[in-house]
């Protein structure tokens, strides 16, 4: 009987917590992790390593021999077993070279973790580590955060202890290696992880210290100290001190670091400035060598020197751990706090103040600046949208060009998801933003012509883009479309009005939604503000305005977005 079980699933990573290949070098005797008397295994694997899969799962406890032969089973569950006073387990599902789409409810990986819970009954916690292969593909932030709600409520749904658990999310530890995926596609998987565990009550770990045997996956040694991560965060935190906001005087660099409660210094080792990168504000081009690393404890801050100053106006972007990770032997060159209460011969790691690992560092510039620029989009900033996307007719090829419709944007052709055709917008007072727009899947556009007296001007609102179904009289498969507002500043909130209309006579039906919002309205000869939407926040930077058919209607249609910043 087991006083707990944590419960893990992923790739290849995990698959190595709980099994290692055959040509693994470290045994848990040579590298002098001790099993408890406490403590099972009960997991399935698959893998294309001769030696890491376990095809019919058996409790068992570590050991060289065994089903379950790695060192993080071994070391995590002996902590555990000492932390928690009671007999541990481990249990699981992880494959190797997957996605997360492969534990979507009902795909091959989530049939194979389901049956290891059909067997396990509930379970008190619950890590993932995943992700590699994601970034490999390209899935997007959204996509990831939304696979991620799926495979713990599925997951929950399978607990016999309900959502009375534990959540840990890694989805990439420390991987050398650019192969898979590109910087800025591992750092979307990683910020996915990072935000979805935040806002779901989950803790995030991105362990940096850890040896590899490739340029991805930990070996022996390696799955000790990964065990010593997830120890700590599923008993205390893992969480260490943080890097803020630098400042440049020549070729010095001084980041201000925030010690976390219990910490009062940071202990440096090995060659720690590997793990620094510096480039010009807004690139990651020309990188700037860094020849030193320092902590000073007096200004409780790291100071960095570079091997040549920048110019005075050239401002700074600072990352610490960016990927790829510098060197497969990262244990010894890190920077940590100094609290080890917990038993374990090191504390905490320094971590990056964003998963992206970016501390602005100013220019420190000749003379004192002018004030700063205004914020484009300050709290009540509006950004006035027409939906219009294409020229009424030829003869009228400027239009909107001093009409009353002066402070609109009009969509005009922009109607398909590529770059180039995203319009860029400007506020409601004509200044430069860099919030852009484009329409999807629209069939027409159109106007309620003769229509007049709207809170809109009358040019505005006698256009309009509209969908149409036609398969049949009855009209009975709905077709949607949308308009996607994109780029918007991170940490913003909107208040987001939208105006439908058509002309003519009875009435006409449909739907105007933002994400799950959705509200059926009647547009037709509407001059008014059809729904809105408040305290909107973008998702990944983006607001997208649906619309569809409802009941037996041909036509839907959108008019005009208005768009005002609230926080």
């Amino acid at each position: 009987m087991m006083g707990g079980i944590t419960l893990m699933a992923g790739q290849s990573q995990t698959v190595r917590q709980i099994t290692v290949p055959t040509a693994y070098a470290g045994t848990l005797s040579s590298l002098g992790v001790a099993v408890s008397d406490f403590c099972g295994v009960y997991a399935r694997t698959k893998d294309s390593a001769a030696g890491a899969q376990v095809d019919t799962p058996a409790w068992q406890a570590p050991s060289e021999g065994g089903l379950y032969k790695s060192t993080f089973a071994a070391e995590f569950l002996r902590r555990k077993v000492e932390k928690e006073g009671v007999a541990w387990a481990i249990s699981g599902y992880a494959a190797g070279s997957t996605t997360i789409a492969y534990f979507a409810p009902g795909a091959e990986g989530d049939v194979r973790l389901r049956a290891v819970l059909d067997h396990i009954k509930a379970f008190e916690e619950f890590y993932w580590h995943q992700g590699g292969d994601d970034a490999g593909d390209g899935t997007t932030y959204a996509a990831y955060k939304t696979a991620l709600t799926q495979v713990f409520s599925d997951a929950a749904s399978q607990n016999q202890r309900g959502t009375n658990f534990k959540k840990a999310v890694t989805t990439m530890a420390t991987r050398t290696s650019a192969g898979r995926g590109t910087t800025a596609q591992v750092q979307a998987i990683r910020t996915a992880g990072l935000d979805w565990s935040s806002e779901n009550g989950a803790v995030y770990a991105e362990p940096h210290d850890i040896d590899l045997v490739d340029s991805v996956h930990q070996g022996q040694a390696g799955n000790i100290v990964l065990a010593h991560h997830v120890f700590r965060v599923f008993n205390g935190n893992d969480n260490g001190p943080t890097l803020g906001a630098g400042t440049r005087s020549g070729n010095t660099i001084t980041i201000p670091v925030t010690l976390p409660a219990g910490a009062t210094a940071l202990a440096i080792t090995g060659n720690p400035g590997s793990r620094f990168h510096v480039f010009p504000a807004g690139t990651t081009a020309n990188a700037v060598a860094v020849s030193a690393v320092a902590y000073d404890e007096g200004e409780q801050a790291m100071k960095l020197t570079l091997a040549a100053a920048p110019a005075n106006d050239v401002a700074l972007d600072v990352y610490f751990c960016r990927h790829p990770d510098p060197s497969q032997s990262a244990y010894g060159s890190m920077i940590r706090d100094d609290r080890m209460e917990d038993g374990l011969p090191v504390g905490r790691n320094l971590e990056p103040a964003t998963v992206n690992g970016v501390a602005a560092v100013a220019a420190p510039g000749g003379e004192e600046p002018a004030e700063p620029a205004p914020e484009p989009l300050p709290v009540g900033a509006r950004i006035l949208l027409n939906t219009y996307h294409s020229q009424r007719n030829a003869s009228e090829p400027s239009f909107f060009a001093g009409s009353a419709a002066a402070g609109w944007n009009s969509l005009n052709a922009r109607a398909n998801n590529s770059a180039s055709a995203r319009l860029p917008l400007t506020s409601s007072d004509g200044v430069a933003t860099p919030v852009k727009a484009h329409a999807e899947y629209s069939t027409g556009r159109g106007g309620s012509t003769t229509l007049t007296g709207s809170v809109v001007p009358n040019d505005v609102l006698q256009t309009n883009m509209f969908i149409s179904r036609t398969a049949a009289a009855s009209y009975a498969a709905s077709t949607s479309a949308r308009v996607r507002i994109t780029d918007l500043p991170a940490g913003t909130q909107w208040k987001v009005d939208v105006l439908a209309s058509a002309q003519g006579t009875g009435v006409r039906n449909q739907t105007i939604a933002i994400g799950s919002d959705t509200r059926v309205v009647d547009v037709m000869n509407n001059t008014g503000i059809s729904a809105t939407f408040d305290g909107v926040t973008p998702d990944s930077g983006e607001i997208a305005v649906a619309f569809t058919q409802v009941d037996a209607e041909q036509f839907a249609y959108l008019t005009a977005v208005i768009l005002t910043r609230v926080g």
